[in-house]
């Protein structure tokens, strides 16, 4: 009975990632920073008042750092790629849609990324991503460094976490995976 119920709530608490996702369980980690950036920007929309957007914004990045941790871990987040890119010496950014209004994803480019999030070609990672499309459904561990500096407007309406990857792979074969 027990195990039903949590099977049940494992189940409810799923977000709509495609076919596969449609029955994946969220962390509870990501469903919360997905709330508040749904919350936050439903809030930010219903204001003109220039300081009071600018006040939220404020109290959503420290609401979402508070909810991810000080350590910043992540663990067994899913989402839908959207980016794959390479830089010009040939290192990968990636771009990872949680919501409608959540991605993270590594720096796009060398110059700005001062917390080494971009993977390079001797990665593992490297080699993973390079089977990977964009569309496909991923689930992928890591450290969250912070968020990219994006006008005040934009990153309200689709928030942004920049993420040094620790793994990623294709959901499929994540859950062929034996625990």
């Amino acid at each position: 009975m027990r195990l039903t119920a949590t099977l049940a709530t494992a189940l409810l608490m799923t977000l709509s990632l495609g076919a596969i996702a449609d029955e994946v369980p969220i962390p509870g980690k990501q469903e919360q920073v997905i709330q508040l950036v749904d919350l936050y920007a439903e809030r930010y929309a219903s204001t003109d008042h220039d300081l009071q957007r600018s006040k939220l914004r404020t109290e959503r990045d420290r609401a979402i750092a508070e909810a991810i941790g000080d350590d910043g871990t992540v663990h067994d987040w899913v989402g839908t790629v959207i980016g794959l890119r390479t830089t010009r010496d040939g290192a990968a950014a990636v771009l990872i849609e949680l919501d409608d209004r959540l991605v993270v994803g590594t720096a796009r480019y060398r110059l700005g990324d001062e917390h080494g999030t971009l993977i390079e070609q001797s990665s593992p990672l490297y080699d993973i991503l390079a089977e990977i499309e964009k569309g496909q459904t991923v689930v992928f561990s890591g450290r969250i460094v912070g968020m990219p500096d994006r006008p005040e407007h934009d990153s309200m309406e689709r928030a942004a976490l920049l993420v040094k990857l620790g793994y990623v792979a294709d959901l499929r074969a994540h859950q062929a995976l034996p625990f």
